[in-house]
């Protein structure tokens, strides 16, 4: 009975151990409209590993005037790069649809990535939302 009780615990331990490890695993910030209408700007810091993708993922509504950026400012191209822009709608009646952004790191150093909602009318002088995320690539 001992040998049973101590043989589930380990491979349960060990199971837990590997689980975090997967090569699927993808560091994923997002946002969602209740924070960009309390806050208007976000600000965030992320630390990667050199060669890892990360995903950037905010609420959007085509229904408004007001759109996200495809392609993201980055501060520094030789450190991160952007390899995708993609929208997702919601199902009826779920969450907001979503704008998904997915990096990745190329080199080891820091950069800041600013992504804008605004609206597209010239003149038009309200910035909407804006996400700002400095990332720090090891």
């Amino acid at each position: 009975m001992k040998l049973r009780v101590i043989l589930v615990f380990a491979i349960g331990t060990i199971s837990l151990l590997f689980s975090g490890c997967s090569a699927d695993d993808e560091v994923s910030l997002q946002a969602s409209c209740d924070d960009f209408y309390e806050q208007g700007e976000i600000i965030k810091e992320v630390q990667v590993n050199t060669g890892d993708s990360f995903k950037v993922s905010l609420c959007c509504n085509p229904s408004t005037s007001f759109e996200w950026s495809e392609t993201a400012s980055i501060s520094d191209e030789t450190v991160i790069k952007q390899i995708k822009h993609k929208f997702v709608m919601a199902p009826p009646g779920g969450t907001p649809d979503q704008e998904i952004w997915i990096f990745k790191a190329i080199k080891k150093g820091a950069s800041v990535i600013t992504i804008e909602n605004s609206h597209p009318l010239e003149g038009n002088k309200n910035t909407g939302w804006t996400f700002v995320l400095t990332v720090i690539a090891d």
